[in-house]
C-alpha cells in the first residue's frame, strides 16, 4: 500500500502484475567444442 495520507487508488493495495518469465538462455558456445557425431 502507499504511505499515511497518500490518495487512495485503486489497485495501490494490490500486488503488480508479475513479469513474463524470461526464455531459457541459449548453451554459451564452448570453445574447442567438437563436432557433433
Amino acid at each position: 500500500g502507499r504511505g499515511i495520507g497518500a490518495p487512495a487508488t485503486p489497485g495501490a493495495d494490490a500486488a503488480p502484475p508479475a513479469a513474463p518469465p524470461l526464455p531459457p538462455a541459449p548453451p554459451a558456445p564452448r570453445k574447442n567444442n567438437h563436432p557433433p557425431t
